[in-house]
């Protein structure tokens, strides 16, 4: 009787350590750890000197701030691409021994402000791939023939329909995914209620494959975020799906739908949602690790961080994580003027609790793998924390540098090190710029 029950207790024992040591299970089965409670205070404020390194002329079309129109490549080199004056879509090239080359990669861009703007990326073996000029039509999608030069692309066909608003992302490995909206429905339906849906893509660099990930349980094509409802006459999404890798490879992923009827269309959205991934974007699960079984994800499924009846959530919020269960969060709601309305905030491991430093302080940032976070304040400087919030230092750009519109952070070169580069134009968005920072 006695080793039986040695034995008994033995095989609980292995099956709790493996229940624990699981983080794919359907059902998380273990009591979160919660943080400390905190109120965030700016500690010290500051200039912060900023450098311009390259300016060019743009076209008011190369408007928008859901773009990665600027990266910094695994081995140093610097790329931008923007919509010039004469409406081609230009790249230039930072190389490493300080040469700046450029490149017009197409001509005859369409003047639709806000929907033309480039996301570039480069993959692990120096390849530059850049998408453009799309509004509900067609892959536009180049990829240089050679790596780390800009000289010569091809054009390749992705999975999807319909695609706008195109972002690049990376992983911890420097694999490659792609975001967009695109439609789930076919012809005569592509603008009919539910028709919109907000797609992942992961690139596969051994045989230099796309794959569309997602799923059709809502009866349409593939797709990962989606709803059953939408803005004007019901056909309306901007998902504006973003993404964060943390230490442990985790993929973070934010997302904004309207899933009430409203007449509004990008500023209308009702909610900013959750999810993350551990198998590289196969399968998601909610905030509390409850597997979501059924893809795409939808407002029923996904994790809510915040919910508007009012129908005042702007789309495009942002994502990163302090750790593997930490993620952040912001986001912009309310009307134009209300700077209340930016939002930032944090899991603590029960809640989502407030880590912007004051109100209106700002909702685009970026984030490190050791993290260090930086807010930036709307066109006149940043807030920058290295203890998940808890104290900033307020930071004030140069005078030279203030009133920059169409914000485009490196993401990149932030993670790569601790730097801020970004792309922006000024306030006629006739000029751009190419700003960088040393933070100290």
């Amino acid at each position: 009787m006695g080793n039986t029950t040695q034995m008994n207790f033995l095989i609980i024992f292995i099956s709790i350590l493996s229940a624990c040591s699981n983080k794919n299970t359907d059902v998380l089965d273990i009591a979160p750890i919660i943080d400390e409670q905190y109120e965030p205070t700016i500690t010290s404020t500051l200039n912060q000197n900023i450098t311009v390194l390259d300016e060019g002329n743009a076209h008011p079309a190369n408007a928008g701030t859901q773009y990665t129109s600027i990266t910094t490549a695994p081995s140093g080199e610097i790329y931008s691409a923007w919509m010039d004056e004469k409406k081609s879509l230009r790249l230039l090239q930072f190389k490493l021994n300080g040469e700046k080359v450029q490149k017009v990669l197409r001509y005859e861009m369409q003047e639709n402000k806000y929907h033309v703007k480039p996301s570039i990326a480069v993959d692990k073996n120096g390849f530059i791939h850049i998408a453009a000029d799309m509004h509900n039509q067609g892959w536009v999608y180049m990829r240089s023939i050679n790596p780390n030069d800009i000289q010569a692309f091809e054009e390749i066909n992705l999975p999807g329909k319909s695609i706008s608003y195109p972002q690049f992302f990376k992983d911890k490995n420097n694999d490659l995914y792609i975001t967009f909206r695109h439609k789930v429905k076919e012809k005569p339906s592509e603008y009919s209620r539910g028709s919109s849906g907000g797609g992942l893509i992961r690139y596969n660099l051994s045989n230099k494959s796309f794959v569309m990930l997602g799923g059709e349980s809502h009866g349409f094509l593939r797709t990962l975020v989606w709803t059953n409802m939408g803005g004007k006459d019901g056909h309306y999404q901007q998902p504006g799906i973003r993404l964060f890798f943390d230490n442990s490879n985790r993929m973070h992923l934010v997302a904004t739908l309207i899933n009430s009827p409203t007449d509004k269309a990008s500023d209308g959205n009702t909610h900013v949602l959750y999810a993350y991934s551990d198998d590289k974007g196969d399968s998601f699960y909610d905030i509390n690790g409850k597997k979501i079984n059924s893809l795409p994800m939808t407002p029923a499924s996904m994790t809510t961080v915040a919910y508007r009846p009012e129908s005042d959530i702007s789309a495009n919020a942002f994502v990163g994580a302090f750790s593997e269960n930490r993620p952040v969060i912001g986001w912009f709601q309310g009307v134009s003027n209300d700077v209340a309305g930016r939002r930032i905030v944090r899991w603590n491991g029960q809640e989502w609790k407030n880590i912007s430093p004051e109100s209106g302080a700002g909702n685009q940032f970026v984030i490190r793998r050791n993290k260090q976070l930086i807010i930036f304040r709307p066109r006149i400087g940043m807030y920058f924390t290295n203890d998940e919030g808890r104290t900033y230092k307020k930071m004030q750009f140069s005078s030279k540098t203030n009133n920059q519109y169409n914000l485009i952070i490196d993401e990149q070169y932030f993670l790569l090190t601790g730097n801020i580069r970004f792309q922006s134009t000024d306030v006629t968005e006739t000029k751009i710029f190419i700003h960088e920072s040393i933070i100290n």
